[in-house]
């Protein structure tokens, strides 16, 4: 089973550990102008934005497991890349990754495209690849690149997932903690079960013991009386006895 292609990019990159894939360069250039497109939305240079960056990139290191960079050829040799060292590299690819991450999340629609100035082939893969785990970006650096609120920013990416059938049920309007990523939200909103509107608590020993069989490892034949155990969890139910 080649299991690879379930959790590597089909187009884009995001964060450094696909940085620079081979197959990955048509995306590269993707990410260059969707970053561009979201840089002209806002009121702040693309420098002042890159200098936030570096103000703040060994607190932004600190979200990512620490050989995600260094193990990455490409970061280690920086100065071949055009780079004075690895933080400038770093910040560079952050500020690419998250702008055009941004763009995404506000225009990225299946049913119109051209927001985004590509083909609806083309898109496809791109909506799945920001969910992908290894393409995460950390939220506290969605939210330094965002030019409103953090609600907004929340709500902006509840909007996205929405266009997913799991995160669905009107979970738009629900209010969630700020999440570790992306992917962290997505999760959030899926297994979110509404509140009951009336709980009723029962005694354990008001539930009457149920009757099971089974065998022993003798293969004698065994009845025993044991309480009804129910497990419910957000989409899920289990009832056993």
């Amino acid at each position: 089973m080649h299991y690879e292609k379930h959790f590597t990019p089909k187009l884009m990159s995001l964060g450094p550990i696909h940085y620079g894939a081979p197959k990955l360069q048509l995306g590269e250039e993707y990410k260059q102008m969707w970053a561009s497109m979201y840089l002209s939305s806002t009121d702040k240079t693309p420098e002042f934005l890159l200098g936030e960056i570096a103000q703040n990139v060994e607190a932004l290191k600190e979200l990512f497991a620490p050989d995600l960079f260094t193990g990455n050829h490409l970061f280690w040799n920086y100065s071949e890349q055009g780079f004075n060292s690895l933080e400038e590299m770093i910040s560079w690819t952050l500020l690419v990754d998250g702008c055009a991450l941004l763009r995404i999340l506000e225009y990225a629609q299946p049913e119109r495209p051209e927001k985004m100035n590509v083909k609806d082939e083309q898109l496809s893969p791109v909506l799945q690849d920001v969910l992908l785990l290894e393409n995460q970006l950390p939220y506290p650096l969605l939210k330094l690149l965002w030019r409103g609120t953090n609600m907004e920013l929340i709500q902006t990416m509840k909007q996205f997932l929405m266009l997913y059938e799991w995160a669905t049920a009107n979970k738009e309007r629900i209010e969630f903690e700020a999440p570790t990523h992306l992917l962290d939200l997505h999760r959030s909103m899926i297994l979110y079960d509404n509140p009951p509107k009336y709980t009723t608590y029962v005694k354990t020993e008001d539930i009457p013991p149920q009757k099971t069989q089974y065998y022993n490892s003798t293969e004698e034949f065994w009845i025993t009386y044991r309480y009804r155990v129910i497990l419910k969890l957000p989409c899920l139910f289990w009832e056993w006895v």
